[in-house]
């Protein structure tokens, strides 16, 4: 993960802000800090304290897959709505899961959620909702075919005496089974 950039934020001698992150254009930072969409997840996931390990594990995974896609790299100012929209699209196009890519936009969207509150974007561009755009491709599974656990159940029931006696527990056999020694 990238850290903080010395080079971008200098304070001269009078205290003021100097360097990129410094300019600003009606209270919006100029070139959104010059931030790309990696560095802002980076930043973003670095506020997240005290998750579990399974979903820093997502976490991890979003960050590689962003490093690895050209989205990543670019700048957090140049990413519109249409943008983030045609790209969220073309996932799909590439064969990425629907379960998949709502993960992704489940980092993104805070991400430049707080972007935006940090005044270097002026509008969350995943701010919108996946059905809009996406087709939930997944399915529903079974763990069992109802039939076939219906099947399970009813041979459970039919050979619970025998079971039961053959793991040594009486207490769960029938009341007119008769232990013969």
């Amino acid at each position: 993960m990238t850290g903080f950039h010395p080079a971008r934020e200098r304070i001269s001698p009078s205290g003021k802000k100097s360097g990129s992150l410094g300019k600003t254009r009606n209270g919006i930072l100029y070139r959104g800090g010059d931030l790309s969409v990696l560095e802002l997840v980076e930043k973003y996931l670095n506020t997240k304290n005290g998750v579990r390990p399974t979903t820093q594990n997502g976490y991890r995974t979003v960050v590689n897959f962003l490093k690895k896609d050209p989205f990543g790299e670019k700048r957090i100012d140049k990413v519109r709505v249409l943008d983030a929209k045609e790209w969220i699209v073309g996932l799909q196009k590439k064969g990425k899961g629907y379960s998949s890519i709502h993960s992704i936009r489940g980092v993104l969207r805070p991400a430049f959620a707080l972007a935006a509150e940090s005044d270097f974007i002026r509008k969350n561009p995943f701010d919108f909702e996946l059905k809009e755009v996406l087709i939930n491709d997944s399915s529903k599974r079974d763990a069992v075919e109802p039939s076939v656990e219906k099947r399970f159940l009813d041979f459970g029931r039919m050979t619970r005496p025998i079971v039961s006696a053959m793991t040594g527990c009486l207490s769960c056999l029938k009341p007119d089974f008769e232990f013969q020694s």
